[in-house]
């Protein structure tokens, strides 16, 4: 599997991804060349990461630098997989790119109740830290994770 920084030559299958990944996502539930302009948007703003074999996507995510100078804060955001253990691949290609970048970091996640990844979150290290009702949508509870290094 090949990690890397995604290129411009991504987002349709990015776009693709996320809308299957994401069942009620106010963005990935729109046609493809909407979710593609908003990539294009966020990647003015954060890093977006893929793994791939033989071309094919199976995995993406946002990594947001939320600040810190010798501390530094991380936030994954739209975090989609094929399978748990690829996704786990990721995360842990994620952290050696995280501690490359400072002494000291917190990465954290927002999960929605019922999205995928809960489990293999905990799996991979991470901490239920709290819970947040209505977050995302009314009715809905939001946890979130971190993992610090």
């Amino acid at each position: 599997m090949e990690f890397r920084k995604a290129t411009n030559d991504d987002f349709c299958n990015v776009a693709q991804l996320y809308k299957q990944f994401f069942g009620l996502h106010n963005v990935f539930t729109k046609p493809i060349e909407n979710i593609v302009s908003y990539l294009e948007e966020q990647v003015t703003k954060s890093e977006l990461f893929v793994a791939e074999i033989d071309k094919k996507l199976f995995c993406a995510v946002f990594l947001v630098n939320k600040g810190g100078n010798e501390h530094k804060l991380h936030k994954l955001r739209h975090f989609a997989f094929e399978s748990d253990s690829i996704g786990l691949e990721m995360l842990n290609w994620l952290e050696k790119i995280v501690m490359e970048r400072s002494t000291t970091a917190k990465i954290e996640v927002t999960i929605a109740d019922g999205e995928k990844g809960f489990e293999m979150y905990k799996r991979a290290g991470f901490i239920l830290e709290g819970s947040l009702s209505n977050h995302y949508r009314h009715g809905e509870i939001t946890f979130v994770l971190g993992k610090s290094y």
